[in-house]
């Protein structure tokens, strides 16, 4: 190759090189923009119902107290007692059977004297029928047809749900059984309710939806009581915790996994070693009745209580 020859082919692989990196300078660009606007999609915090919020100034919105309910000769709860607080998130946790929609439609009927609601209180209630949507309207229809917030708040709602631009138009009978859960949630978000009952909303939605709602009940500023056996949204949560346990309602100040762990350790050591001990048993309920009438730790009264219940539990046994 001349010296000629060799300038022009330096030039041009010079030339070709520079386009490269223009265009890799561009796609970087591009990227470092797109980058930034997930980031900013993944922090934007959706603040709907501040007015709702400010009308429940007590620091409870459901008081329970000696809640007695029976069903087919089946006792359900007996002298329950709890208190859920207001525009907190708190989990009703219980086995199938054990009562939680049962205590769920109480407070919804608000028709018993051991249920006390607070007045301010308005009550909106998501269920797996899913009754509240309107079959013959589209997506945005039915979610804007009850809604405080603006059209681009629900819309917001709907795309952290995975309900995009396309779907909105899209008639709720043409809707698989997830899009249906979508939407029948978002629905309920941007009401004029302060008080939402969620009875496993979880269910038939993916992860990504699932992580969608999460972070929409941790910036929700009302209150909400969630009922759920998703044990992963209940630790990333972090509510209050209220377990049915033993017909009764037992308020746990900690993380799901630290009450079950700490369950088990009821039974094990100290209880394993006199379980099958009947006069043990009644001598120890005896020790633990002095201890919750005289502590004044509220914790060590709770850790007594469910204590008791599992003492109540083996003597039940030797009946």
């Amino acid at each position: 190759m001349g010296n000629s020859e060799a300038r022009l082919h330096k030039r041009e692989v010079e030339n070709k090189r520079e386009k490269i990196e223009g265009h890799t300078k561009a796609l970087e660009t591009r990227l470092n923009k797109l980058k930034q606007e997930e980031k900013l999609k993944e922090t934007e915090k959706i603040h709907m119902k501040s007015q709702a919020k400010e009308k429940v100034k007590n620091k409870y919105i459901v008081r329970i107290t000696n809640l007695n309910i029976s069903f087919k000769e089946k006792q359900i709860f007996k002298n329950a007692n709890c208190l859920i607080q207001s525009n907190k998130i708190t989990a009703l946790i219980g086995e199938n059977g054990a009562g939680k929609t049962t205590l769920v439609k109480k407070i919804m009927q608000n028709n018993s004297e051991s249920i006390v609601i607070n007045p301010q209180a308005s009550i909106g209630y998501f269920s797996q029928e899913l009754e509240d949507l309107e079959e013959e309207k589209n997506v945005l229809e039915n979610t804007m047809s009850k809604s405080i917030e603006s059209e681009r708040t629900v819309k917001n709602v709907l795309a952290n749900l995975l309900l995009k631009e396309n779907d909105l138009k899209k008639k709720i009978n043409q809707l698989s059984g997830g899009e249906k859960v979508k939407v029948a949630i978002a629905k309920i978000l941007v009401s004029n309710h302060n008080f939402l009952i969620l009875d496993e909303p979880t269910n038939f939605l993916d992860v990504e939806s699932i992580e969608g709602l999460e972070s929409m009940l941790k910036n929700y500023e009302g209150t909400i009581l969630l009922i759920t056996h998703d044990k992963e949204l209940l630790n990333r949560l972090n509510p209050n915790l209220i377990i049915i346990d033993n017909k009764k309602l037992i308020e746990f100040d900690g993380k799901y996994e630290e009450y079950i762990k700490k369950k088990q350790k009821i039974v094990t050591p100290e209880l394993e070693k006199i379980k099958n001990n009947k006069i043990l048993l009644e001598f120890r309920l005896t020790k633990i009745i002095t201890e919750i009438s005289t502590t004044q730790d509220e914790k060590k009264k709770k850790w007594f209580e469910e204590e008791y219940s599992e003492i109540k539990k083996l003597l039940e046994n030797f009946k």
